[in-house]
């Protein structure tokens, strides 16, 4: 079941790149030399705050639209170490290099490596799960020293970070999951800590909860966008999960 709400779509995502068993340990070299490295390097960064989604040019004429409340770092010798690290969520849309691949690191240490491609990654500290989805192009994806998978168009990769598993999703709609660019947020079933990132992140709300948030999630599908206030979002979400909201201050809102 669908349930759609006058104007509103998207948000939620991932990436990863195609390569051969024997790219798949050259890769796994690569990563391994870029987290010993980092430390010593200074990467200049960009970021976003409260409910602002920007769009930059970074040195090798890639482009990035970042996320609200969102930080990405790069190395500041790009041409030819195009390293970076990602904070947030951020649409890649990558120049071809095939002398320099790309390589974006999560700070669950998923890096995701690509030559030329479009892809999403949407990776909060406090999210419980990184999501890499391709919009076109192919990318792999490691963790660490050990290669995970390769994806391709409308695929996606959800790494679980506590229980450090994942799964991989085919047929993937990118135009939902990259509808945050243009302030629309579609989920398929929104999750409580899903809920919590959205508010924090656009509204600079905090949302808490009495009850068990591993049960908290909507049963249908649902979408919003940013002109929708705050509480008009918990109103739908807990209109499809069964509880009731208060706000306790003016930055706070309670599920119970």
């Amino acid at each position: 079941m669908r349930i759609a709400f006058t104007g509103w779509q998207a948000a939620a995502v991932w990436a990863g790149l195609l390569v051969s068993a024997g790219a798949a340990t050259w890769k796994s070299g690569l990563v391994r030399s870029l987290f010993n490295q980092q430390s010593a390097i200074a990467y200049r960064i960009i970021q976003t705050g409260k409910g602002e989604v920007k769009q930059f040019l970074l040195p090798d004429s890639s482009v990035i639209v970042l996320n609200a409340n969102s930080i990405l770092e790069y190395h500041p010798d790009f041409t030819t170490h195009r390293h970076l690290r990602l904070h947030g969520e951020a649409l890649f849309t990558v120049t071809r290099d095939k002398a320099h691949p790309f390589t974006v690191q999560t700070t669950d240490s998923l890096a995701t490596t690509v030559l030329g491609t479009r892809f999403n990654i949407q990776s909060y500290d406090k999210g419980q799960e990184t999501r890499i989805t391709v919009v076109s192009g192919i990318v792999a994806v490691n963790k660490g020293s050990q290669w995970l998978d390769t994806l391709t168009r409308a695929q996606a990769i959800r790494y679980q970070k506590i229980s450090r598993s994942f799964t991989i999703s085919h047929d993937v709609n990118t135009e939902s999951i990259t509808g945050w660019t243009k302030g629309e947020w579609d989920y398929e079933h929104l999750h409580f800590n899903d809920l919590v990132i959205l508010l924090q992140n656009h509204y600079g709300i905090t949302l808490t909860s009495k009850r068990d948030t591993e049960q908290l999630q909507t049963s249908v599908s649902v979408n919003f966008n940013s002109k929708q206030p705050a509480n008009g979002i918990l109103e739908v979400f807990c209109s499809f999960a069964g509880c009731s909201f208060r706000q306790t201050d003016p930055t706070t809102y309670e599920i119970y």
